[in-house]
Order: C-alpha cells, then sequence, then structure tokens
C-alpha cells in the first residue's frame, strides 16, 4: 500500500506549459492512452465512503503491448492537496478480472477514455491529460505535499485554482448537469454512446 500525494489544475494553454518544461529540464517520458473502468457496489458502498476501485488499460503509443492494473483507492484526507492511500495491483486477465469484481458484488458504473503525456521534474511526476468532455488538465504527484507545491509554484501556476475532484467525478457531474445516462465515454464517438460494457448492470 502506498500513498497517492498530488494535485490537479486545469492546463490552460499546452503549448506554453510543455514550452516551460522543457525550459526547466523536464523529461518527456511516455504518452499513454488509458481506459478507466470504475466498479462500485449496487448500493454504491464505495462512493459513500470516499473510495474508488478502478480497472485500468495502458497502452503506451507505439507499443502493442498493454498493462492492466487494479487499483483501489482510500478516502482523501484534508488539505489543499489530495492525499490518499492507494493499492495497486498488475493483473494479466482483464476478463476474467471483470468476473472476479462481479462475482464480488461489484459492478461498472463508469469507463472513460484519457490520453496521458508523462514528464518528470525533479523529484515529481507531471501529466498532462486530455479527456472527452473535459478537456485537457494537469496533474503533478510526488513524493510529498511540499514537493507538489513547490513543482507548482515552478511552474507559475501557484495561482490556478485546484480541482479536489477525481476525473470520474468530474465527468460524473458532466453527465448529471446535461441529463445523459451514459457508461462508456471514448474520444471515438463525438456524441458519447450508452452501449453498455460487458457485465455492466443493466
Amino acid at each position: 500500500m502506498g500513498l497517492e500525494i498530488e494535485l490537479k489544475m486545469r492546463a490552460g494553454d499546452v503549448q506554453q506549459l510543455e514550452a516551460e518544461l522543457n525550459r526547466l529540464g523536464a523529461v518527456c517520458r511516455d504518452q499513454v492512452d488509458e481506459s478507466d473502468t470504475y466498479f462500485d457496489t449496487a448500493d454504491h458502498n464505495l462512493r459513500r465512503a470516499d473510495q474508488g476501485l478502478r480497472l485500468r488499460c495502458e497502452t503506451v503509443t507505439g507499443c502493442t503491448e498493454q498493462r492492466h492494473i487494479l487499483t483501489h483507492k482510500g478516502p482523501r484526507c484534508g488539505g489543499q492537496v489530495k492525499t490518499r492511500r492507494e493499492t495497486q495491483v498488475r493483473v494479466e486477465d482483464r476478463g476474467a478480472t471483470f468476473e472476479l469484481l462481479e462475482a464480488l458484488g461489484y459492478r461498472i458504473v463508469l469507463s472513460f477514455e484519457k490520453r496521458r503525456r508523462y514528464w518528470e521534474l525533479d523529484d515529481c511526476v507531471i501529466s498532462i491529460d486530455r479527456l472527452p468532455l473535459l478537456g485537457t488538465f494537469l496533474e503533478i504527484e510526488g513524493p510529498s505535499r511540499a514537493a507538489v507545491l513547490a513543482r507548482r509554484k515552478q511552474l507559475q501556476l501557484d495561482r490556478t485554482p485546484l480541482i479536489d475532484a477525481t476525473y470520474a467525478d468530474l465527468l460524473c457531474q458532466y453527465l448529471k448537469a446535461h441529463d445523459l445516462k451514459l457508461e462508456r465515454i471514448t474520444f471515438d464517438d463525438p456524441n458519447p454512446h450508452t452501449t453498455p460494457l460487458p457485465g455492466a448492470a443493466r
């Protein structure tokens, strides 16, 4: 079990942001396509306890191999920087993992795609994320609250408002505001569809 320490903001001008990262000597790592599927009980016990259960499929640009990672996130601690306990396990069989979670009483509540570019700046990992419907965001993750706040200031973003909500929270808020009943949100369809995922509750 590890400790996730991160902050999130709107990305603004991505070209300007990446130019600043280059100027500061940040190293651009992988560009990754991610598909995140969130699970909960029928009574939404995880959401009510401020916990999350996610199965992520990652594909690095230029590679054919996919990685599947099952993650549990604990309740968020208070404070300016989002901090929570996180446990991750790499799994080999995505379909079997769906079946296992369903057998334990979990069902799919939301699935969405994300395109992420990773940068390393000193002791922190900075990701620039693009999501359908929501746009582009910046996340800074590091070993301590002080470290991520220092990188934020270094990027001259210390006046940019922080976002405490997760991407799943933000998408759920968007769907509710637009009266949409969706389970899967992708880049391919400009009008996100309601086609259920395999194993999703009807």
